[in-house]
């Protein structure tokens, strides 16, 4: 019954879509007032782990299962998907929504956690636990097709380090989504 929502778009765009957790009930009506920002979403791990791209992530622990959060299933399939990876390539960690992954990552219950890079969690995960930093995705056309593949609103862009981008030590392209949600 709201009148306003802040949300993301990719969320957005599957409610208008009547896809996943909205399957069978099109919200056809939803329209963007404002585009604030993209997000970028990547993986994450501790600053000193061996790995240095997706694909040595192969066979480790990473998180799994989403029931409380399903939007990471695609989130996570377009990150996968850039090394040519499905979550049949690692040893999944059940988990129900993003902050509790991060503390399960921080505890060393998995090798990789995935998340949005101004996540505030970021800030704090990478505090506790010594430095972190995310695994860049090698920009060409075939992984940009493997992130649209998940979802066509999903694209890879370039992010450049700065103060609110903890974790990302050099420029790097990850996966992000802010397209318009409005279906007319």
């Amino acid at each position: 019954d709201a009148q306003l929502m802040l949300t993301d778009a990719t969320n957005a765009t599957v409610a208008i879509q009547g896809q996943e957790t909205f399957k069978g009930r099109p919200q056809k009506n939803l329209r963007a007032i404002a585009d604030l920002m993209p997000f970028f979403i990547g993986f994450v791990v501790k600053d000193d782990s061996p790995f240095k791209t997706v694909h040595d992530l192969k066979g480790k622990r990473l998180p799994s299962g989403w029931t409380a959060f399903r939007q990471s299933i695609a989130l996570q399939e377009a990150v996968l998907g850039t090394a040519g990876l499905t979550m049949h390539d690692f040893k999944p960690v059940p988990e129900p929504e993003i902050m509790r992954q991060m503390d399960d990552f921080k505890a060393g219950r998995m090798d990789a956690a995935l998340i949005a890079v101004a996540a505030p969690k970021v800030r704090e995960v990478d505090a506790a636990i010594g430095g972190l930093r995310f695994l860049p995705i090698r920009y060409n056309p075939k992984t940009q097709a493997a992130v649209k593949k998940v979802r066509p609103d999903f694209y890879l862009a370039e992010l450049q380090p700065g103060p609110a981008h903890v974790g990302v030590k050099k420029a790097m392209y990850l996966p992000a989504f802010h397209p318009p949600i409005s279906p007319h």
